[in-house]
């Protein structure tokens, strides 16, 4: 059996020139993996880029999903804690990330796929594929993800089994709460997705992303992976993406932005406008302030400028030292103390990220 996998689809994301980005992507590593001749596709995590997906995007999620129905499935599938699905081609086997997380009790709208059938959705559950087991879980909040994933009853099964999931972990995210060690033992190969740089040690996968969302250095390369007895990385298409770091050096603004300029002005164009992540460092020539380094786009390039400059009030945060939810919820707790409101942090949150307001005003009127 040969098997595919894939990540962070994000479908939808992207507005202006990079709109249909994430489904050109997904486009790519779906006729890349069918060419691979995999029997399984694998996602794991955030097929959909929120929780709540527009029309036109289940649109473009299924003509992605369709790429798999040019080939037959020739493999028997029994449900493990869930009913054995009927699939007519290429088995896709996906759970649900942070972006299309919602409460518990909601469908999300990768679980929507599973209901309409062009996809297997696990949570908690799995699929036997001929002899190879599939287990997966969903994403949760990084403060539930430790107890969870202590309480969880997962053992594998089948000649050989995938684990999927989709956190925070150490090493890749070094202050994160969830290791390794912390997952069920005894599977044969444990797949994260959500961490966009792929990584591969031994039998743990990270898979990556197949679109560039944040436009950091470690997206600049996409990649889709197979197994067949061990894993291959291969390579899809993506936009280009340049990253420009800039010395301020006690140079003034016109001084910095000309070198910006004549910079973005040997970048060569394609078929698809290259990307380009500016970040202006170091201290600027006495007198001058942060604000007073403008930089404004007049190329066909799509870019992303950024200021981390010595006593200016803008400075960039590394989010992968950060726990968001764990910072999220607990201003959420400080702002509900200063004004006194008796609500659970946790919950308002969960309600707030899956956009449904109905709970939110009934959170609020019962703390009155």
């Amino acid at each position: 059996m040969r098997i595919g996998f894939a990540s962070d689809l994000h479908l939808g994301f992207g507005t202006g020139k990079r709109k249909q980005d994430a489904t050109i992507q997904a486009k790519r590593a779906f006729k890349e993996l069918m060419s691979q001749d995999v029997d399984v596709i694998v996602l794991a995590g955030d097929v959909f880029d929120t929780p709540v997906p527009r029309p036109e995007v289940f649109r473009d999620a299924a003509q992605v999903f369709r790429l798999t129905k040019s080939k037959k499935n020739n493999f028997p599938i029994k449900g493990y804690g869930r009913d054995s699905p009927d699939v007519n081609g290429v088995p896709i086997v996906a759970i649900h990330g942070n972006h299309d997380r919602r409460v518990k009790g909601d469908v999300n709208p990768t679980q929507l796929m599973d209901i309409m059938r062009p996809l297997i959705y696990l949570h908690n559950d799995g699929v036997l594929i001929g002899d190879t087991g599939f287990f997966g879980v969903g994403s949760v909040p990084e403060s539930y993800s430790t107890k969870m994933f202590a309480n969880l009853d997962a053992k594998p099964f089948g000649e050989r089994s995938f684990f999927i999931f989709h956190q925070d972990i150490v090493p890749q995210i070094p202050f994160s709460r969830l290791k390794w060690s912390d997952l069920p033992y005894g599977f044969t190969y444990y797949i994260n997705g959500h961490i966009h740089a792929p990584k591969l040690t031994k039998n743990q996968l990270v898979v990556g992303s197949t679109v560039v969302t944040q436009m950091k250095p470690d997206e600049a390369e996409k990649f889709v992976w197979v197994w067949d007895q061990g894993f291959e990385k291969v390579s899809i298409p993506s936009r280009p993406l340049h990253y420009l770091k800039v010395d301020a050096n006690s140079r003034s603004p016109s001084e910095i932005l000309h070198e910006i300029e004549n910079t973005l002005s040997k970048i060569p164009s394609g078929n698809e406008e290259p990307m380009v992540r500016i970040k202006v460092v170091g201290k600027l020539q006495d007198g001058f302030r942060s604000s007073d380094l403008i930089f404004q786009n007049e190329t066909d390039l799509i870019v992303s400028f950024n200021k981390n400059l010595e006593g200016g009030a803008l400075s960039e945060v590394d989010l992968k030292q950060m726990n968001l939810d764990d910072l999220a919820i607990s201003m959420l707790k400080k702002v509900l103390g200063e004004r006194q409101l008796n609500l659970d942090a946790l919950k308002l949150y969960n309600y707030l990220l899956s956009g449904d307001e109905s709970r939110v005003w009934k959170l609020l009127e019962e703390s009155q």
